[in-house]
């Protein structure tokens, strides 16, 4: 029974050493450090803390947009947010675009529906919408220089979109190869370190993906806070002491 005792802490201990050496390792890829999304999402609005974070591109400042989470007197938790971004891609016109708009989450932080405005400042016009979840519609509206033009509604289903492309001139067959992959968008979380300089920073990790394809990365701090965004296309969102 001795041996058998011993035995037992030596597998325990080796085993606790190993997952230790793996987490400290390989800290994204330890299912010790995952945890539930709305959990990280929960901290939003838990401490209530405004984000103001930089759009950035290869050290080069694009604009900036802050994100303000609260929560309602009837228990609605709303994400609300507003900024600008400069464009200046070569196959889009040079204008300033202003975003400002707010999501809304029902039970388990699940989105209910949203509702904003795109617009350009130079070109004077404006795309207010609105998103309803349970419909699975879009609502939207086109201003030119303050008056309306143009109302509509797409649906969010194959169908929509192909109607919604043929009207922007585009090949509806290119939602072929979307539609057809079958990969769902999952939204997975896990706690996590990134550097940052000579530093390590601890926080929770969002990753958004589809299929093998990761669309979209945030860390979070403990306190509910938005500390880093990463897109694949090299495009990063963070706050002015995060910038070099």
């Amino acid at each position: 029974m001795s041996r058998v005792f011993f035995a037992a802490i030596v597998i325990f201990w080796l085993t606790m050493t190993t997952l230790l050496v793996r987490m400290q390792v390989r800290p994204e890829a330890s299912a010790l450090r995952e945890v539930p999304p709305s959990r990280v999402l929960a901290l939003l609005f838990e401490h209530q803390q405004t984000s103001s974070l930089n759009f950035r591109h290869a050290d080069l400042r694009y604009g900036g947009i802050s994100l303000n989470p609260v929560t309602e007197e009837n228990g609605t938790q709303v994400l609300k947010y507003g900024g600008n971004v400069l464009l200046r891609a070569s196959y889009l016109p040079h204008d300033r675009l202003s975003i400002g708009g707010q999501l809304r989450f029902g039970d388990d932080l699940h989105l209910s529906g949203a509702q904003g405005s795109l617009g350009l400042r130079d070109a004077k016009t404006r795309v207010v919408y609105q998103f309803d979840q349970s419909a699975r519609t879009l609502d939207y509206t086109l201003e030119r220089g303050g008056e309306a033009y143009r109302r509509g509604s797409i649906a969010l289903d194959k169908p929509g979109l192909e109607r919604l492309a043929t009207e922007l001139g585009l090949d509806p067959g290119m939602l072929d190869t979307a539609f057809a992959s079958g990969s769902a968008i999952e939204l997975t979380a896990h706690y996590s370190t990134f550097g940052y300089r000579e530093e390590k920073v601890d926080a929770y990790s969002l990753v958004l993906k589809r299929g093998n394809t990761t669309l979209a990365e945030a860390f979070i701090s403990q306190l509910g806070q938005v500390l880093l965004v990463k897109t694949p296309f090299g495009l990063e969102l963070a706050p002015d002491d995060f910038l070099p």
